[in-house]
């Protein structure tokens, strides 16, 4: 996103990364985040309902309190789905896309042997999806977790970190710095395509998954690629996270290659830009003559062969008639 201080650009500019780092709960006597990116909101961490004893306690770096520790977790094979530890991470302005989860933790000589992460985009009303597990050493030691993550297009997540396996029900375990990385996008595009039509006009479509802030699409222009011009706007959908589409006809592009881009613009004034496309029109009638400009020597060539000979008249400058040419039928180039 930018200012609206505007730059002409050939090549496609999608929305940037924010922050590679998006929140990070440090945990040290507070479940709020302790960091959050601009157009991010971080919920508080908690532990579920089945976890006992939820406390802070000291972390690796000898804090105290500088971890969130809890202990009644489940001694069988299997997830209980209330005792877990979670944080949820929302897009204010545009969507998630987010590349990874890190966190530190530690169990107790009884604690869980059995970690498992999942996420959803519905607080687990109904969307629960697996990310991955670790079997845990048996030993007390601090370790380091990383998931990579391929989430897109979401406005709001939340992970859960569930532990299983626990050798005792009295066992603990304590969580630490737990961070999501990844960027933020104001709008997805999916599709921007342009299609001469029969009479000669452009038809531009496009195609968003998710828009959020979206004001309105300004349709650009441009006869070499790099200097564009407005053609007319298109209105937004404001906060939208279904698919939708959108057109825009140019009813006067000119012969050859005409350039089109469309400009996002959110309500605030900050923008974006999508990918450029192209559409090639013939000359008017589709009769070419080159070069250009020609001298005593130059080459005509027709569309498609006539069924009858045809006429060619030269004029001068002043319109004055110089010299007629019989063109034969059934030829294209002359």
């Amino acid at each position: 996103m930018k200012t609206k201080a505007k730059l002409a650009l050939l090549l496609s500019v999608l929305p940037f990364p924010l922050f590679s780092q998006l929140a990070q709960w440090n945990l040290n006597g507070s479940t709020l985040p302790s960091f959050t990116a601009p157009d991010i909101s971080g919920s508080e961490a908690l532990f579920g309902s089945g976890v006992g004893n939820q406390t802070f306690v000291a972390d690796n770096d000898g804090n105290n309190p500088g971890a969130y520790s809890g202990n009644s977790w489940e001694t069988g094979p299997t997830r209980n789905t209330d005792e877990y530890f979670q944080v949820c991470i929302s897009a204010t302005t545009g969507v998630l896309d987010l590349t990874n989860i890190t966190f530190e933790e530690r169990r107790s000589g009884t604690g869980p042997r059995t970690l498992e992460i999942r996420y959803s985009n519905d607080d687990f009303t109904n969307d629960d999806n697996f990310i991955g597990s670790v079997t845990l050493p048996d030993d007390t030691n601090w370790r380091t977790q990383s998931f990579p993550l391929t989430l897109s297009n979401e406005s709001s997540i939340c992970f859960r970190i569930y532990g299983y396996n626990a050798e005792a029900p009295q066992g603990t375990w304590r969580f630490d710095d737990v961070t999501i990385s990844g960027s933020v996008l104001p709008v997805t595009w999916l599709e921007f395509r342009a299609e001469v039509l029969p009479w000669r006009a452009v038809r531009l479509e496009w195609s968003t998954a998710t828009e959020l802030n979206n004001h309105y699409f300004e349709v650009q222009h441009s006869l070499d690629g790099r200097q564009f011009r407005p053609l007319g706007q298109v209105p937004g959908a404001g906060n939208s996270f279904q698919v939708r589409h959108y057109a825009f006809v140019h009813e006067s592009p000119a012969a050859g290659t005409n350039y089109y881009r469309i400009e996002q613009v959110d309500f605030d004034g900050q923008y974006s830009f999508s990918k450029v496309v192209s559409a090639e029109l013939p000359g008017e009638g589709g009769l070419r003559i080159w070069p250009q400009p020609a001298g005593d020597l130059f080459w005509l060539e027709l569309p498609q062969p006539s069924t009858t000979s045809l006429l060619l008249i030269l004029y001068d400058p002043l319109g004055r008639p110089r010299s007629l040419h019989l063109l034969p039928p059934t030829q294209t180039r002359f």
